[in-house]
């Protein structure tokens, strides 16, 4: 099994099916920032959005510098007619369809709007799986399940899922926890399971936390844009009470606000929710030793491997199983629309 690891397409997704048939995968991974946008999405996103959108696209500099400069209505009037901000809707309508299974979580500058009619059903397409935390799926010995959007410890954190506006979109507490409780019923014994998050958990340790408490293998991201494919685990770059205390003080961050949100929500069965997933989540094996130390440590810190991956336009890695050996290869390519050119300095990590 040969799984393409793609990310922070913006709109792109031509470039997928190319991408696959030339590696031959035989399923992608896409780690968020995909282009959930419709035809009704300039309206409904903030004039700072629009304009991320047009620096994303592919136009001349000139018409970007342009560009940026317009008013409100002349900028969607513009990308309407020169930039469209997502080729999705041309698979909505059948027009294109990806010609393997896509498996995808939704990034933080996403339409809410799209990604809820995803989520709730009501928009679907042949072949392209919305990742989340009702749902897992087995890809030969591969188990996958993620949950996208950005991550922000504060009040917003204990919103109801899809929570977002404006082009912007983020996670929320019940679903980390639903999504680690709907991993736990689904896995089975040596399978390899993978953590699709937008988010990098080098940045952000409630991914990681995630990852332990769902026993995950890999932690697939994107959203920081490095020049290639950044792998690391915790035991190659921290001591483990350093790693230990650098979750056990996010969840100090997750605890905080919720003591102070509590009183505020009158909802008894969205507290009773939350009180049993932070107890959930606060069950996490915190470990004291240094190096030399022949303490056993948890798995978490020894084997669960990070992958942060480039934009598309960037590159982009492919992980296979194959005879039981798992491999990892990684690619930096030169990009230009729906056309990836080979770099004379392409870097190859296998």
């Amino acid at each position: 099994m040969k799984l393409l690891l793609i990310t922070d397409t913006h709109g792109d997704l031509d470039c997928i099916n190319l991408l696959a048939s030339r590696t031959g995968a035989d399923a992608v991974l896409h780690s968020g920032d995909l282009g959930f946008y419709d035809e009704g999405s300039p309206e409904r996103l903030t004039t700072r959005e629009l304009i991320l959108r047009i620096i994303h696209s592919h136009l001349p500099q000139e018409k970007k510098k342009a560009a940026k400069k317009l008013s409100r209505p002349e900028m969607i009037a513009f990308i309407r007619r020169q930039s469209p901000l997502s080729e999705l809707p041309d698979y909505l309508r059948g027009e294109k369809q990806f010609s393997l299974p896509v498996y995808a979580v939704w990034g933080n500058h996403e339409d809410n709007v799209v990604v809820e009619k995803f989520y709730s059903g009501e928009y679907s397409i042949d072949n392209f799986h919305v990742l989340h935390e009702k749902q897992s799926f087995r890809l030969g010995d591969f188990h996958i399940f993620g949950l996208g959007g950005n991550v922000i410890i504060n009040e917003t954190f204990f919103d109801r899922p899809i929570a977002g506006n404006g082009g912007r979109v983020w996670s929320t507490f019940t679903q980390f926890v639903e999504l680690v409780r709907t991993v736990k019923r689904n896995r089975f014994d040596n399978e390899i399971c993978i953590f699709v998050s937008h988010v990098s958990p080098g940045k952000e340790p409630f991914a990681s936390l995630i990852g332990a408490h769902s026993r995950a293998d890999y932690i697939i991201s994107g959203h920081m844009g490095p020049p290639f494919s950044m792998v690391w685990n915790e035991f190659a770059i921290r001591e483990i009470a350093e790693a230990s205390a650098r979750i056990s003080g996010r969840l100090d961050d997750v605890v905080a606000v919720w003591n102070k949100l509590r009183t505020e929500i009158r909802d008894a069965n969205f507290n009773r929710d939350a009180e049993g997933g932070l107890r959930q989540l606060c069950d996490f094996p915190t470990e004291r030793g240094g190096r030399g130390s022949n303490r056993k440590v948890s798995r978490w810190y020894r084997d669960m491997i990070n992958i942060n991956l480039p934009d598309a336009e960037i590159g982009y890695s492919i992980l296979e199983e194959k005879d039981g050996a798992v491999s990892l290869t990684s690619y930096a390519r030169r990009y230009s629309k729906n056309v990836f050119r080979d770099n004379p300095g392409c870097l190859e990590i296998s």
